[in-house]
């Protein structure tokens, strides 16, 4: 559009302009062509006209039709100008200066506005000369200002008709105008609101990028790395960091960031007073923080932060469960950088962030609670484990050995026992910061529960790891204050190993733990290092454990039965049920080579299950058939560990149901070393299996300790004198004297007594002079298989032939 359209509006457009002239060039001739058909001018005059007629509508018609906006500026002009001629040439065609016909060209004239009041005044000059001088061609005289009334008209005629279309092209101008405007302010809002709307967009998507980041990235320092360049990234700013705040709140440390956020010359570990100030006053403050200019801030002074040319800033503070983490600020060297919402984001990213570390410190911690001790804080089992994978790594670049050192702490249940539970957790904490200091800083030291401390470390010889050994102990055996007062002194029995090949943690402990009873079995305060004797007896000892747990399997075990007589009238009472196993390539085996095995490896429990059925079905099918056994009794061994099981008791019941005998037919043997662990522990149980009818006895009297003052308080029937106090008697006073005072107390407390191991006639006849009501041994029988034993019930109820000596015993 030309440049001189009024300045206030771009009035109607060219396409209606060229369409109106158009239909005026159509129109106007229509009234020349009738008033020509009623006038009927000379034939001369009438052809001119009528081709002024035609030329106008030629050129009508063709802008009519003309439906795009680009019709040329000068074009329009010019058709203005061609009016004018019409005007002028249908006067001069007509003979007459009074064809009022003619004038209605003139009303195109005022189109001229469009283009300028300049060019309209112009065009309405050239208009009127036009007409005048039309008019001074028809009548023939030269035009003189006094012939008034042949130009007047035509002049008045353009003014005043100019004047109306000026006016209205004016309004329709302001009209046009404020449309445009309203149009142009409606374009701006809503181009305002889609950049808004983009700019959420774009804040959302960094959000739930930001989240996805914190489930994706392990690694807290590279989170927070991302969190920066996303947050700056979005934002369009090169200036952003994470400040975080140090444990007590002394000092201030770049987590994350760079650029003028941070001194060019700054200690990233401890950032100037400036930073820690700004992150205080974030921190303080409610809401996010945002600085539309920092000369004009008066809350806080940013002097420092202008010094880096940093003109606008937005902060907020990251606050988890725990407490506040620290802060993310922004910065720009624009005022003015940073809006309201741009905070309330800002703090939405840094509630994420909060979550993110939160979690991450979640698992942090619970990584390190399942790595750790949590009484020493020291590794635990499956942390040594990884240790000791690395540690073979390490000493194989090296040439050199690792050495794995297995402590447990000397009589540490007396410990426990006399000072209480507390006591001995200072105790191992205690012991556990003097372990790390006698140890170097690469090496490893582990608590693997109870007394028990294991030490990696790489060596360059045996000799080397005794010298670390006897560091250990000096440094155990100073005196440790205790919180009731006083002291207390300990030693530790150190099991080493050793070992220039990769081996298996498991392997490496199994290895310790062997040195380290041997060093026990040496004497308190004492340490070995595995050999191949240890060796040796670790590998039958596992493969002892092997076939043990097949021999479960395959039913490899047997009982076998040793007789019970009464001393007095030489009557069978019974017999003890002794497990056997049937070891392939060993024949039968005693349970002093595996019992304490199945214990250690919790076979005990189905073993023991399978005596127990076995030996009750036995007995009760042997008092079916043999009339004079039909009162026979029987006695299992348990051990502690059946008696700590909730389902022990369950069992003898359902062993007794099965096999039908009756409750006080089945004894319970338990030994003193159960007693001695936790009296306590199998008390219920046993008061339980009384309280069925079934009978306890207390196998191996007189071998424990303090055990006749537990005597009382231990539910229990009979009791059965060990055998080394039996080899003596007739010929020991001693041992005389202690069975006849056990005999003594147990018949004061109103329980029965047998004697195990009597294997002399001299011992049977002493044994019943002292009043023992029972006697088992080899001056019987030996313990024998189920067939074996029928042959001796098959015998009848006589005792089995004795010397000449037990003979006088009758």
């Amino acid at each position: 559009m030309p440049a001189s359209h009024p300045a206030h509006s771009p009035a109607p457009d060219r396409r209606r302009v060229a369409r109106s002239l158009g239909w005026f060039y159509l129109g106007a001739p229509l009234v020349a062509e009738g008033w020509l058909a009623v006038e009927t001018p000379r034939a001369d005059r009438l052809v001119p006209m009528l081709a002024i007629c035609l030329l106008a509508q030629v050129l009508g018609g063709v802008l009519v039709r003309d439906n795009e906006d680009a019709v040329p500026a000068p074009l329009l002009k010019g058709l203005l100008t061609l009016a004018s001629v019409f005007v002028a040439g249908l006067c001069a065609a007509s003979g007459s200066p009074d064809s009022g016909f003619a004038y209605l060209f003139l009303w195109v004239t005022p189109y001229a506005f469009y283009f300028g009041l300049r060019h309209a005044i112009v065009q309405g000059a050239f208009a009127a000369a036009l007409l005048v001088g039309a008019h001074s061609y028809v009548d023939g005289d030269p035009f003189v200002a006094a012939n008034v009334a042949q130009w007047v008209v035509p002049v008045a005629t353009l003014a005043v008709v100019g004047a109306l279309v000026h006016r209205l092209l004016s309004e329709v101008g302001r009209a046009d105008f404020d449309r445009a405007r309203s149009e142009t302010e409606r374009a701006e809002l809503e181009a305002g609101r889609a950049a808004s709307e983009a700019g959420r967009a774009r804040r959302e998507a960094a959000m739930g990028r930001l989240g996805r980041m914190a489930l994706r990235v392990p690694d807290r320092q590279a989170l927070l790395d991302e969190a920066v360049a996303l947050i700056t990234g979005t934002l369009g700013i090169a200036d952003g960091a994470v400040l975080e705040l140090t444990a007590g709140g002394d000092r201030v440390r770049l987590a994350a960031g760079a650029g003028a956020a941070i001194a060019p010359d700054a200690d990233p570990e401890h950032l100037p007073n400036s930073d820690r100030l700004l992150t205080g006053w974030v921190l303080a403050a409610d809401e996010p923080v945002v600085v539309w200019e920092w000369a004009s801030e008066r809350r806080f002074d940013g002097a420092a932060l202008r010094g880096r040319g940093i003109r606008s800033t937005a902060g907020a503070a990251i606050r988890g469960r725990t407490g506040a983490f620290g802060i993310v600020a922004v910065h720009s060297a624009a005022v003015g950088a940073f809006s309201a919402e741009d905070g309330q984001w800002l703090a939405s990213m840094a509630d994420l962030l909060a979550s993110a570390l939160d979690r991450e410190e979640s698992e942090a911690r619970m990584r390190h609670q399942s790595l750790h001790d949590a009484l020493t804080g020291l590794p635990n089992r499956s942390l040594f484990y990884d240790r000791i994978e690395h540690a073979f790594a390490r000493a194989q670049r090296a040439d050199a050995r690792v050495a794995v050192f297995l402590l447990d702490v000397d009589q540490f249940k007396t410990i426990n026992d006399s000072l209480g539970h507390e006591a001995g957790d200072d105790l191992l904490v205690a012991l556990s910061a003097r372990l790390q200091h006698v140890v170097r800083g690469s090496d490893t030291v582990a608590r693997l529960g109870g007394d028990e401390f294991v030490v990696l470390c790489e060596v360059e010889s045996e000799a080397e790891a005794f010298a670390v050994a006897e560091r250990i102990a000096d440094a155990w055996e100073r005196p440790i204050p205790v919180a009731a007062g006083g002291e207390i002194f300990v030693s530790a029995s150190i099991g080493i190993t050793t070992s220039a090949r990769p081996q298996s943690a498991e392997t490496m402990l199994r290895e310790a733990d062997a040195a380290m009873y041997r060093a026990k079995d040496g004497g308190r305060g004492r340490y070995e290092l595995f050999d191949e004797e240890m060796r040796q007896h670790a590998f039958v000892r596992l493969r002892t454990e092997s076939d043990l747990r097949r021999a479960v399997d395959r039913e490899q075990f047997r009982v076998h039965y040793q007789p019970i007589f009464d001393v007095a009238v030489h009557r069978l009472l019974g017999v003890e049920a002794l497990v056997r196993w049937d070891r392939p390539g060993n024949g039968i085996v005693g349970p002093g080579e595996f019992i304490e095995l199945t214990e250690e490896t919790g076979l005990i429990a189905p073993l023991g299950r399978w005596v127990l059925d076995r030996a009750t079905a036995q007995v009760a099918e042997w008092r079916e058939r043999f009339p004079h056994a039909a009162d026979l009794g029987v006695t299992v061994n348990v051990s502690g560990r059946q008696l700590a099981r909730p389902e022990f008791l369950g069992e003898v019941e359902a062993a007794l149901d099965r096999s039908g005998l009756e409750p006080g037919t089945l004894g319970l043997e338990i030994t003193e070393s159960v007693l001695l662990k936790d009296a306590s522990l199998p008390r219920s149980t046993l008061e339980a299996v009384r309280a069925l009818g079934v009978r306890v006895l207390l196998d191996d009297f007189g071998t424990g300790y303090s055990s006749l003052s537990r005597l009382k308080g231990i539910p229990v029937d009979a009791i059965k004198v060990d055998r080394s106090f039996v080899d003596g008697l007739g010929a020991e006073e001693d041992d005389t004297a202690i069975v006849s005072a056990i005999v003594d107390i147990a018949d004061s407390l109103g329980l029965g007594t047998i004697a195990e191991g009597v294997e002399t006639p001299d011992q049977l006849e002493a044994l019943h002079g002292l009043g023992c009501q029972g006697a088992q041994g080899y001056l019987f029988a030996k313990p024998m298989d189920a067939a074996e034993f029928e042959e001796l019930l098959a015998a009848g109820p006589s005792l089995p032939q004795l010397p000449a000596a037990a003979a006088r015993v009758a």
